[in-house]
């Protein structure tokens, strides 16, 4: 077997098993995290990757190319038939006698055809194992995600530039995604999320045709992907142009008060969830309550209404979750997401995000 990181990563995995036990992995960030295997079309089922104690197998599509860095063996066909089919002749080449799942990336099909192997053993994967290893970055993949950050950055920052009155939420959208897409190996990590004024009260508002007025909040929350590795960024801002006379202008700068105050409770908190970054030993329950505990003292506790962030890397959404009730250890070397906000019911919302490197 060629010594190279995928042959390393899958020997994490192969540590945890016995003879005859195996690994079959079908999530397609999975997949390509130990195999280097892209799937260009998520919605079709492309690939799987069984790991035995000793030797790794990709399941691949007919006509589909073999990563050059994948070390293991292919078999070629990935419908339910073929993949009873791959598994008989490696139980019987093998020995297999027992197989690991991930139920939530399989479908009916696929695990009726794995269960009518009557001699096969089928438990349940322990996605934890995974995210072990998954959650601590190495070199190469932490530079990808800061190079995935600072094209957000940059798309983010040269967008606000742009923003003029009476564009639609979808036309800033696009603009924003079209600057990110204007890089090489580069693409969107999710939707862009555009949302003007009382729609920025709604975390995960879909952008559509509401135009752009003086005296709006705009909230931009926005993701490049290079090389497979995400970023994710949040910027809300008070669009205000000075120069135009409107007969609501005292209104407008009352409310640019009120947002100003709202923003500065947001950043005050993140500033205090990024600080214990520096304490030897946290858990994702102290950054989650950094940023609540002091947003409660500030009298919008109740505004707060999503999780302060969550790991990122080949996924948007990774483990750990930064929330209140998690214990899991904060370490060198994960990548995640704080992201306080404060949401107010037919006024408007704030969120404050960064993609912050352990």
């Amino acid at each position: 077997m060629v010594k190279n990181i995928f042959s390393e990563r899958i020997l994490k995995l192969q540590n945890s098993l016995s003879m005859g036990q195996s690994i079959l992995l079908s999530r397609n960030s999975d997949v390509f995290y130990f195999s280097s295997f892209i799937n260009s079309v998520p919605e079709e089922r492309s690939v799987f990757l069984l790991i035995a104690k000793e030797t790794s197998y990709l399941f691949l599509q007919n006509f589909l190319p073999k990563p050059a860095d994948f070390p293991g063996k292919i078999f070629f066909g990935t419908s339910s038939n073929k993949l009873n089919e791959h598994l008989t002749q490696l139980q019987n080449e093998l020995g297999l006698h027992e197989i690991f799942l991930d139920f939530e990336n399989l479908n009916i099909e696929e695990f009726r055809s794995i269960s009518r192997i009557n001699t096969l053993k089928i438990n349940a994967l322990d996605k934890k194992h995974i995210w072990s290893i998954r959650t601590k970055k190495d070199a190469t993949e932490i530079k990808k995600i800061k190079i995935a950050n600072k094209i957000t950055d940059q798309a983010i920052a040269e967008t606000i530039k742009e923003l003029t009155i009476g564009q639609t939420e979808l036309e800033v959208k696009r603009i924003l995604e079209n600057k990110i897409r204007q890089h090489a190996d580069c693409d969107l990590a999710f939707p862009s999320i555009i949302a003007f004024d009382q729609n920025t009260t709604l975390p995960h508002h879909q952008s559509g045709n509401k135009k752009l007025q003086n005296g709006y909040v705009v909230l931009i929350d926005a993701g490049a992907k290079y090389q497979e590795y995400c970023a994710d960024m949040t910027r809300t801002i008070f669009f205000a142009k000075k120069d135009i006379t409107n007969s609501n202008q005292q209104e407008i700068k009352q409310k640019e008060q009120e947002f100003n105050q709202i923003l500065g409770i947001v950043k005050t908190a993140y500033q205090k969830a990024k600080a214990l970054l520096a304490q030897p030993k946290i858990v994702a329950a102290d950054l989650d309550l950094a940023c609540r505990n002091y947003i409660t003292e500030q009298g919008y506790g109740k505004n707060f209404i999503h999780t302060t962030g969550h790991g990122l890397g080949i996924d948007i959404h990774e483990q750990p979750s930064i929330y209140r009730t998690n214990l899991t250890e904060i370490v060198k070397g994960m990548v995640i997401t704080i992201e306080p906000g404060i949401y107010l019911e037919g006024k408007f919302g704030v969120r404050w995000e960064n993609t912050v490197f352990v």
